[in-house]
């Protein structure tokens, strides 16, 4: 444990979520540079299962492909689908998790920052995907919440978000549509809070996008284009890879939001910018977020927690400037965006 340049704590390196640094010619370099936390990092995610040695094509690459097939319960994945979809999870009724994570769009709403509802204010943080959540090791913008059962009260209960009332509410509200199915699904005790969090939270873990070009690229099984393997490098060379790595590309650690210039650019911060510090009231951890996965990043403007960049050229500036201190070129910033492009997997609820 020691302190950076930048006066703020790092924790330490994830094993689980890329192996391949042992060589460290870069890495040094790199964390000297960038200075991510990786607080709680020994805390692997639900499904981040190392990658055989001989799926890839190398080992030499700190990003690792998403593994194919699953092995969740089906009967209760199901049964997390239905729910998923229900609106009668919020408190009037008008509004389900789809409502703001749409399975055909990226999980999320493309374009709309923030999560609302029919009679309140809109939500606080930029809503993230629901994709690849299974291999996130904390959940929520300043990761308050351990697990995805854990998380799913928060916007089940918010007042500006689902308002639903308290879970006692919940149960009544679903008991009778779902008491057979429940049990069909193993829940033998019926419709619960636990086996409604339970159901969901199987049903997220399933959200995986597998095949991206990148992993199909990493498995050897096709090329990258010459624009798309530049601007990995860049990528790579500039400092990207520092804190977007292992197997959902990030998702695996926290950093500060702003480490070599101001990141909101002169506005007055607020609640919504302290980051970490909500959660454990610590100076070193003001403006402090989990860093979110680049998988399927160019479905899902606006970015940040704020969503206050709208494209994704916007968004890869504002990261070269204020977490590097290094200012792209465009034909950089077009080829960093090229490769991002190859992040983009089959899509759960498409027929892509």
């Amino acid at each position: 444990m020691g302190w950076t340049t930048w006066g703020w704590t790092t924790w330490g390196w994830t094993t689980w979520g890329w192996t391949t640094w042992r060589r460290g010619a870069l890495a040094a370099p790199l964390l000297a540079l960038v200075g991510c936390a990786a607080a709680e990092s020994h805390e692997a995610p639900p499904l981040a299962s190392r990658i055989p040695h001989e799926q890839l094509a190398t080992r030499e690459d700190p990003i690792e492909p998403i593994p194919r097939g699953s092995s969740l319960d089906p009967r209760r994945v199901a049964l997390g689908r239905q729910l998923f979809a229900d609106k009668r999870l919020s408190g009037d009724g008008k509004k389900a998790c789809t409502t703001c994570h749409d399975l055909a769009r990226g999980g999320v709403v493309p374009g709309e920052a923030r999560s609302t509802h029919p009679r309140a204010a809109p939500g606080p943080y930029n809503v993230p995907t629901v994709f690849n959540v299974a291999f996130d090791f904390r959940y929520n913008w300043d990761g308050k919440y351990k697990t995805l059962e854990e998380h799913l009260s928060a916007p089940l209960m918010s007042p500006v978000v689902m308002n639903g009332g308290g879970w006692k509410a919940v149960v009544a509200r679903l008991e009778r549509a779902y008491a057979s199915a429940f049990f069909a699904a193993g829940y033998r005790d019926g419709v619960t809070r636990h086996g409604i969090e339970s159901a969901i939270a199987i049903y997220q873990r399933s959200l995986t996008t597998p095949d991206a070009k990148f992993d199909r690229y990493l498995r050897g099984e096709t090329q990258l284009s010459d624009r798309e393997r530049a601007g990995y490098e860049i990528f790579k060379n500039v400092g990207c890879i520092t804190c977007h790595q292992g197997i959902n590309v990030g998702g695996n650690l926290f950093q500060r939001f702003g480490v070599m210039a101001d990141a909101l650019d002169g506005r007055q911060p607020t609640r919504l910018d302290m980051g970490r510090f909500l959660v454990t009231g610590k100076q070193r951890d003001m403006r402090v977020f989990r860093v979110p996965s680049l998988r399927n990043v160019a479905l899902t403007a606006p970015y940040f927690h704020d969503g206050s960049a709208a494209t994704l050229d916007d968004a890869v500036r504002h990261m070269g400037r204020v977490q590097l201190g290094y200012i792209l070129t465009e034909h950089e910033v077009h080829s960093i965006v090229a490769f991002l492009e190859t992040l983009t997997g089959r899509q759960p609820g498409t027929r892509r």
